[in-house]
């Protein structure tokens, strides 16, 4: 095929013809990205939207309307308000603003309806850039990950499908801040895996301004910033010489989008924080330590997926669907059990056995505690009984990994082993001593920890990390391949 070609003429052919193969392969990640973002278009619809994300949207409409960050209702006083995380909603009334300007009646309230459903498919239709957000970022870092570029490009395709499948898909109707919060994820790995190969001062302070985007659109993420900035600053090449220079960079990207929303917050309502809902979790938390050894071992059940609750735990401890209803031992455990409904409407407060609704709604109630005032006898009760809280952190840990919410066998193994590959990375780090295994883990990891240690973890909670699991995992599976068969086929960059 290349007789008469010397060798070099050789290795310009074939490097021709790689370069030929890789622009194909784009093209067809590419177009299959924009495939699944036709999928996520056909999937938004004007339906509600639910509480959290109501109030996300009435955030974002005041801040257009009004010029004021206020959850209130439009039609009622549109007083400050700091309920709810600000980047999403900021972005979304930008999304809106926007929308206004080719359709001047979307903004329009003579009518007395408050989501019209022109404004609800104009508002989702942001979720769109999240969802593109997040599948480029899995790309670009495949590309960085995992060699020869060929392979990551295949590589690109499952991941996109697989984070459209079991994350995308489900999120893209609503208003909620889990899109948004895993495309900062994966992009604040992405520019901490760019300062690595090629060490920039604009690389760190972008690590530092996507963290301050992060945390601004989960607050938790606040609490591990300390822990895991100086991880990844020690991760820099340049770290022995240069650490508080680098420790300053991205510092400052973060201090500077999340220190002006925090001291408004100081200045409004007297307090240092980002957002207001950290109280009403606190308090939901203390009521789930006060589980009894036997509830902290129904809880395994009560949290675990469908098929293992039918097939394996059901049987083996005894305990069936049923048990969730009304006087049923698994009652603690429910949302929405119609008696402590009924309990929390006929002020019978002590009657409520459910864990979320005595520390939502019916002890608060009983004694009398103001907002302000949750947090602080949520603190002392969990002081009081560390223990416990951290006991009760396990079976709570328990129903945060299963944020896949899996129906079939398939789906519960896959959601296993994927966020077993994202808790198991940082001791391949240890083993192996390539960086990646950490900087793509350590800020989900932490997320998930304050998550368990700090709420009652619904899976909600930890559905940001679903695209990144899979990342894991397959790092996982690339790295075991290689050992296997030739590493010149796929094997992790170095």
């Amino acid at each position: 095929m290349f007789e008469g070609v010397g060798p070099l003429g050789v290795l310009k052919l074939k490097s021709v013809s790689r370069g030929r193969i890789n622009l194909i392969l784009g093209c067809i990640v590419f177009a299959f990205i924009g495939y699944l973002l036709v999928l996520d278009y056909r999937m938004i619809d004007s339906s509600y939207i639910g509480s959290d994300a109501t109030q996300n949207l009435r955030s974002a409409l005041n801040l257009v309307r009004h010029g004021v960050y206020s959850e209130n209702s439009v039609f009622g006083d549109i007083s400050p308000g700091y309920r709810r995380e600000p980047v999403p909603n900021f972005l979304l009334a930008l999304n809106l603003k926007l929308f206004s300007l080719f359709n001047p009646d979307l903004l329009d309230y003579s009518s007395g309806i408050e989501f019209s459903p022109a404004l609800l498919l104009a508002a989702k239709n942001i979720n769109l850039l999240y969802s593109l957000g997040v599948m480029l970022s899995l790309w670009f870092l495949s590309l960085m990950l995992f060699v020869p570029a060929c392979a990551a490009h295949v590589i690109s395709i499952l991941l996109a499908w697989l984070a459209s499948k079991y994350f995308i898909f489900d999120e893209v109707n609503n208003l909620n801040s889990e899109l948004p919060a895993a495309f900062f994820l994966l992009l604040f790995s992405l520019l901490i895996l760019k300062s690595v190969r090629r060490p920039r001062f604009i690389w760190v302070l972008c690590s530092g301004l996507v963290l301050g985007l992060l945390v601004m659109t989960k607050q938790v993420g606040a609490y591990s910033v300390f822990l895991c900035i100086p991880i990844v600053i020690f991760l820099l090449p340049s770290s022995k010489k240069n650490f508080f220079l680098s420790l300053f960079s991205i510092s400052l990207g973060f201090a500077v989008l999340v220190s002006p929303w925090v001291v408004r917050n100081r200045i409004e309502f007297g307090r240092f924080v980002i957002s207001k809902g950290g109280g009403d979790v606190l308090m939901i938390r203390s009521v789930f330590n006060q589980m009894t050894s036997m509830q902290f071992r129904n809880a395994f059940y009560s949290y675990s997926p469908i098929p293992l609750r039918d097939d394996v735990l059901g049987q083996v401890m005894g305990l069936k669907d049923s048990d969730h209803l009304c006087g049923g031992i698994l009652e603690v455990f429910s949302r929405d059990s119609l008696c402590d409904v009924q309990a929390l409407e006929e002020r019978r407060y002590l009657d409520v056995n459910s864990f979320y609704l005595r520390g939502k709604h019916a002890e608060p109630r009983a004694l009398g505690l103001e907002d302000a005032d949750r947090k602080q006898e949520a603190i002392e009760r969990i002081v009081s009984k560390p223990f416990a809280h951290l006991l009760t952190s396990l079976p709570l840990a328990w129903r945060g990994v299963w944020s896949m919410r899996p129906e079939k066998w398939f789906d519960v193994v896959l959601n296993f082993f994927s966020f077993a590959a994202l808790f198991f990375s940082p001791l391949m780090y240890a083993l192996e001593r390539r960086k990646a295994w950490i900087i793509v883990s350590i800020v989900p990891i932490s997320y998930f920890l304050l998550y368990s240690l700090l709420s009652h973890f619904i899976p909600r909670y930890s559905e940001p990390l679903i695209p990144v699991s899979f990342l894991c995992l397959m790092m996982f599976f690339v790295d075991a391949v290689s050992r296997i068969i030739s590493p010149l086929a796929v094997k992790l960059r170095d």
